[in-house]
């Protein structure tokens, strides 16, 4: 499959299929390959905000945190009506500020969050990510009322059940965190 796609893109070096197919077929085993793939997707649709974003994680997923960052910020003021690079972009920092315990990196994921997060077309991924920075952060009232809603947002993201627990079980509110605990092995189970 991989000849076949190689030298499909040998002829046409502008077949996006054959190069999202490859990107597909490389991420886990020629991970810097399927960067090189996933670039040359975004400069042929430069319009189009997932590439950047596809390219920003997986500048992430390598390491390259800086990188991804820069990526995403661009994507950012090329696409600033695009939830889905805030929330990739929130995503990293976020990433840095857990791994690193970087409080400044923390504060940057709330930023890019924060805006998303008020969007009519916020998702629950974005509202989970945003209420965990929220909490990481020390305010576990506002983690909760954003974690509420992210539960509430299709298709869910799991992890939102988690965090809920968390900060509600912070609160005191022990019937929240008792539910969103449940919900959380539910759908993990599932």
């Amino acid at each position: 499959a991989e000849r076949a796609l190689l030298r499909a893109v040998e002829v046409d070096p502008s077949f996006t299929a054959a190069r999202e197919e490859l990107a597909a077929l490389y991420t886990t085993s020629k991970p810097l390959k399927a960067l090189e793939q996933l670039e040359f997707l975004s400069a042929l649709e430069p319009g189009r905000p997932e590439r950047l974003v596809r390219v920003g994680l997986a500048q992430a997923n390598l390491g390259r945190r800086d990188a991804a960052v820069l990526t995403l910020s661009r994507a950012a003021e090329r696409h600033p009506d695009a939830g889905i690079v805030y929330e990739a972009l929130g995503r990293v920092w976020l990433e840095i500020a857990e791994s690193q315990g970087d409080r400044i990196a923390l504060n940057k994921a709330i930023e890019a969050l924060a805006p998303a997060a008020t969007w009519p077309t916020a998702t629950s991924s974005t509202l989970s990510l945003y209420g965990r920075a929220l909490y990481l952060s020390g305010d576990p009232a506002a983690a909760e009322r954003a974690l509420r809603q992210a539960t509430l947002q299709f298709p869910l993201d799991p992890s939102a059940f988690a965090y809920l627990a968390d900060a509600a079980g912070q609160l005191g509110h022990t019937q929240v965190a008792r539910d969103a605990s449940a919900r959380h092995a539910a759908l993990v189970a599932d």
